[in-house]
């Protein structure tokens, strides 16, 4: 990890004799070419070599990005939560996100086995967010559209919607599964739930916030593999094989009941898009 980003990570001791690896434990969102494949905790580590040589890295739980890099990829790192939530961003060689992310990047440092920057000037961070935050506020004054009619591509564009999408969905909901209405949190505070989009983004849904459910990580899983579903009345319902299989009991226990609301209503998920997800991803039916 270049020596400038590490104040974007938590603070770790310099190695002793009695600790000569000190680390501080994060939360990683992976994300690939297409999408989100994994919310991990990692470790931010300082590594040392017979306390000579040292250096700074992200190890552990990565494998989901590993086994699909190699040699000359790009790995973009975005701070989602200083010292807690980061998200780590495969670009492969030849896609069109790797083209972008090369065109933008602006190289300030150089190291015999790689070259790193930043893919924008820091002094742009809050006005990209600033523009995100006004295109989702322009939806919200609009007729809901499930379908993105003029999607974001542009990398810097698409973090910082995204960054704005999740505030906004996990600040109205509160700490709250809008499946189960619990969820966890950890000992320093790192909380599992995720801002869910009910259209996904493979069907080019919108980052319109009533487009969205917080949901803890498990029934996030579920709610994209199509094992549950909303119906028409606000009623959770559940695919057959939750009935079928031993291992899906637990969400037996949702069957019948209401989707929890945001406490903010009008972000509340529109029945568009939840039927959108009920007939393309709940029942199968093809998309396009």
């Amino acid at each position: 990890m270049p020596k400038p980003l590490w104040p974007l990570f938590p603070a770790i001791e310099y190695p002793t004799v009695a600790n000569t690896t000190p680390a501080a434990k994060i939360t990683a969102t992976l994300v690939n070419e297409v999408g989100s494949v994994a919310v991990v905790e990692t470790e931010f580590q300082l590594h040392t070599w017979s306390m000579t040589r040292t250096e700074y890295r992200i190890v552990g739980a990565l494998k989901h990005l590993l086994e699909n890099a190699t040699k000359d990829d790009l790995l973009l790192v975005e701070c989602l939560e200083p010292n807690k939530h980061y998200e780590l961003s495969l670009a492969k060689q030849g896609t069109s996100r790797f083209i972008e992310a090369s065109k933008l990047k602006v190289k300030v440092g150089v190291h015999p086995l790689r070259d790193w920057g930043y893919l924008r000037p820091i002094d742009q961070l809050n006005t990209l967010d600033d523009v995100a935050t006004a295109e989702i506020d322009a939806m919200l004054q609009k007729p809901f559209a499930p379908i993105e009619s003029n999607p974001t591509y542009l990398i810097s564009k698409r973090i910082a919607r995204l960054r704005v999408f999740r505030t906004s969905i996990l600040g109205a909901y509160g700490p709250t599964c809008a499946l189960c209405g619990t969820g966890l949190h950890s000992a320093n505070g790192i909380s599992e739930f995720e801002a869910a989009h009910v259209v996904p983004k493979k069907h080019v849904g919108t980052d319109d916030p009533r487009n969205s459910l917080s949901l803890c990580r498990a029934h996030h899983w579920a709610f994209d593999k199509g094992l549950v579903a909303v119906d028409n009345s606000r009623r959770i319902i559940l695919h057959d094989l939750a009935f079928k299989e031993p291992g899906y009991s637990p969400l037996i226990k949702l069957a019948g009941r209401d989707l929890l609301d945001p406490k903010v209503t009008h972000l509340r998920a529109h029945p568009d898009a939840l039927a959108h997800h009920r007939k393309h991803i709940f029942e199968g039916q093809p998309f396009g």
